[in-house]
């Protein structure tokens, strides 16, 4: 892939006193370290939240489109409700790194994206990446499964350079029901910041993604990572780890009902008949660090920082059918 795996090591010393020394760790500077490498010594300084969590996400390689790219594309459509323009504008970064993930696939990728509300990534993919994208929506009619499936084109027109797309939509419940399209007929699936959002099944998610993909077809997944450094911290603050963990009146589907570990993840992809192509862990919204000491002495208890970052990215191969329906591996299944 084209980003730096950085991680923080310790340098000893037999002068440092305190907390820090009571727990065998003796810290005078941090070391940013790269492919094994020392590139250069930065002290207890500056940018913290780089220092303590890991370097932020950024493209090595230059690419077809960039940051700003990306929002002038998005914001020349009119969104129709003001939360999902607020949203979209939140993910910007995301959108950028997720799509240089998925860059080297052909534009005669026949391509899905489930849960795709508000539909902003589908339009990215279509515009920058591929001819063939289609959609699916779980929305809040959706949730009793098997009886709301249907068909939608919805339409976007930007107000510039005379940009429109139509984007065939099947609104179903992604958990409960057979996905309406036909077995082996797509190159890639895309759940991006989804699968956090089930409630019952993933493992009918993976499964049908399974049977609709070709054979070597991709399933790509990014979901928020619940071993991630900020959400111990949250944790230690006393507060909810679980982002957007709101009960909601309107839908159990809008709020992240249960956040995932590298290892299951892991667990999902080779349990559906998936070999795994990487799973890694990524910064990419950038957060301030409130208490930088607190947050030194669980970046130092957490251990490697791989995958102790805040979204995690993987990609996996359809390598034969589902191996293990119901895994009980992670506590996953009981």
């Amino acid at each position: 892939m084209f980003y730096k795996r950085t991680e923080i090591r310790c340098c000893k010393s037999s002068n440092s006193p305190g907390l820090l020394s009571k727990i065998g760790y003796h810290v005078t500077c941090l070391y940013i370290m790269s492919e094994g490498k020392m590139k250069y010594q930065v002290k207890v300084a500056g940018k913290l939240e780089q220092l303590l969590a890991g370097r932020y996400a950024h493209l090595e390689v230059p690419v077809k489109f960039t940051a700003q790219d990306i929002r002038e594309f998005l914001f020349g459509f009119d969104w129709d409700k003001p939360w999902k323009k607020d949203y979209l504008d939140k993910q910007i970064d995301r959108y950028l790194i997720t799509l240089d993930h998925i860059s080297g696939f052909s534009e005669e990728t026949r391509v899905l994206e489930i849960g795709a509300m508000p539909y902003g990534f589908s339009l990215l993919m279509r515009h920058f990446l591929f001819s063939d994208v289609q959609a699916s929506c779980l929305d809040d009619f959706a949730q009793s499964g098997g009886q709301n499936i249907n068909e939608v084109v919805e339409e976007f027109i930007s107000r510039r350079d005379n940009i429109s797309y139509e984007l065939v939509v099947k609104n179903f419940n992604m958990e409960k029901d057979p996905w309406p399209y036909n077995d082996e007929t797509l190159d890639l699936v895309v759940a991006s910041e989804v699968i956090e959002h089930l409630t019952q099944d993933p493992m009918h998610v993976i499964s049908e993604a399974n049977r609709v993909l070709k054979n070597n077809g991709t399933l790509f997944i990014t979901t928020p990572n619940l071993l991630s450094l900020w959400k111990l911290n949250r944790m230690f603050e006393g507060l909810q780890p679980i982002g957007d963990p709101f009960y909601r009146l309107d839908s159990v589907y809008n709020r992240h009902n249960r956040e995932l570990t590298p290892a299951e993840i892991r667990v999902l992809y080779e349990s559906g008949g998936f070999d795994v192509d990487y799973i890694q862990t990524l910064n990419v919204k950038k957060k301030n660090i409130a208490n930088p000491l607190r947050f030194l002495f669980i970046r130092l208890l957490a251990g490697r920082i791989n995958d102790r970052k805040d979204i995690i990215f993987a990609m996996g191969v359809k390598k034969g059918s589902v191996r293990d329906r119901y895994p009980t591996t992670c506590q996953l299944y009981k």
